[in-house]
């Protein structure tokens, strides 16, 4: 088992905070092959953690064009997500979409700056992001796909019996 010792840093410009991270990469990668049995969030997750294990070898060419549509699809994939929490009024909406709404600020600095040539931050933030994901997965994800597979629960508990006559 191969072990990572990193330190993340606050990539927004305000307040630097370095916080020393071991990370155990199986268990990150056990992290996100989770699937919580709700047919909707089990789509979300593959794809994306397939792109984001593809980002790292390619040439800065071709990151910057994969990264772009890196960026894209997570900003679709939290859409839904966030239409989920609305529709079943999640408790945790406010915190969630807050953490959705960091990562895509730094997403989005990363993006702007590889547009003109500088992929130096995207690189870092993509070598950064699992660790980010490995924690959301664990802290927000699970959360909501339990509450989402307790309301499809409900619902199929509640829907009315048609009798065949």
């Amino acid at each position: 088992m191969q072990q990572h010792v990193g330190t993340i840093a606050n990539l927004q410009s305000a307040g630097i905070i370095e916080i020393n991270v071991e990370i155990n990469m199986a268990q990150t990668h056990r992290a996100f092959e989770l699937e919580y049995g709700v047919g909707e969030t089990d789509q979300l997750h593959p794809a994306f953690f397939a792109e984001l294990n593809r980002l790292p070898s390619m040439p800065d060419t071709d990151f910057v064009i994969h990264f772009d549509r890196f960026v894209s699809t997570l900003e679709s994939d939290l859409r839904a997500e966030e239409q989920w929490m609305e529709d079943i009024n999640f408790a945790s909406v406010r915190e969630h979409r807050a953490l959705h709404a960091e990562a895509l600020g730094v997403l989005h600095k990363a993006q702007a700056r590889a547009m003109v040539g500088d992929v130096g931050l995207a690189r870092r933030v993509v070598e950064l992001l699992p660790e980010w994901l490995a924690d959301h997965v664990l802290t927000m994800d699970a959360p909501l796909a339990a509450a989402l597979k307790n309301t499809v629960g409900q619902k199929q508990q509640t829907a009315p019996i048609l009798n065949a006559a």
